[in-house]
């Protein structure tokens, strides 16, 4: 049973492991200062927005997680009792669809309720279009978020040269004292480019971390559910 659980929630569990990494470093971040100094020097705010997405787009993918792990345990509870019974005896899908409500007693109830009015390769057909929609719903946006990260990385890049180039434009004279100012206005430009890039493509690659987690656990939903319809499918 302990072996099941781990099982059925190790997704969740590698994801509160990469979590409390991240969060590791990020403390270690602000303790050393280099993040605080980020925040500080860049002038576009765009490391802020960076973070709102990525802590937005990590809390999405905890809670996206727990859903399907929990779908998952149900799911392998499922097989484990198929496997153990004789093959020629078919489990009564809709008396244990009824009992749960999510992902996967949506797709044994359709394979309930179709069978008797279509034919059998038509129902699964249809029923696995269905579950891989649900299963993988809301996916797309996440990787939205991901490539986001990365726009709003070359977007603070492009702010951070526009503001270096608008810094030495305003200089009328190239005396030592001007060169000094244009010099220190560039240096903020330079750094809004380089700490809105650096955080960008960092945070975009922590959360294509997550979600690649994300879709694994998909997948293996989607991969045992099948798993389950050629169980009880294979009378002969």
């Amino acid at each position: 049973m302990v072996e099941n659980s781990y099982d059925s929630h190790r997704y969740f569990l590698m994801w509160l492991i990469a979590l409390g990494v991240i969060q590791f470093f990020v403390f270690l971040g602000f303790d050393k200062g280099y993040l605080a100094v980020a925040f500080e020097n860049d002038q576009s705010h765009i490391t802020k927005v960076i973070a709102g997405i990525f802590l937005f787009g990590s809390i999405h993918c905890g809670l996206r997680l727990k859903q399907l792990c929990i779908e998952l345990n149900v799911v392998i509870s499922l097989e484990e009792k198929l496997l153990a019974i004789d093959r020629y005896a078919r489990k009564d899908l809709y008396d244990f669809s009824v009992a749960t409500k999510g992902i996967s007693s949506d797709y044994l109830k359709k394979l309930s309720i179709d069978d008797a009015s279509q034919s059998h390769s038509t129902t699964i057909n249809s029923a696995t279009e269905v579950l891989i929609a649900q299963a993988k719903r809301g996916h797309e946006s996440a990787w939205f978020l991901v490539d986001l990260l990365i726009k709003f990385g070359l977007l603070g890049t492009i702010i951070g040269f526009i503001l270096m180039l608008s810094s030495l434009s305003e200089a009328d004279t190239l005396d030592i004292q001007t060169m000094q100012i244009v010099l220190k206005d560039m240096s903020g430009g330079m750094g809004t480019a380089l700490y809105t890039t650096l955080l960008g493509l960092s945070s975009s690659l922590l959360l294509s971390g997550q979600y690649l987690l994300m879709d694994k656990c998909a997948d293996d939903l989607i991969e045992r559910l099948l798993n389950i319809t050629s169980l009880i499918s294979n009378k002969e």
